[in-house]
């Protein structure tokens, strides 16, 4: 299980940087020193959001067709 962890760990790492290096507008800064601390997820989504807007979104084609029907659920942790 580690290591799925892991790798999972270091391709969302390669796919934060290729992000940020293929539009610097991805990045999230912090204030005053600019140091990039991750990637701005709302720019990216207002991004594909102009090029591919949610509402033609061919949910049936795609397998999400529960999703779409339904209320958005929110995942509980069971003890």
């Amino acid at each position: 299980m580690d290591l799925e962890i892991s790798r999972f760990m270091l391709l969302a790492a390669k796919l934060e940087f290729f992000l940020v290096n293929l539009n610097h507008d991805f990045a999230h800064l912090e204030g005053g020193t600019r140091v990039v601390r991750g990637v701005n997820w709302d720019r990216i989504g207002k991004s594909l959001e102009c090029k591919f807007p949610f509402k033609e979104f061919d949910f049936a084609g795609s397998g999400f067709q529960f999703f779409k029907e339904t209320t958005p659920q929110r995942l509980v942790a069971k003890y």
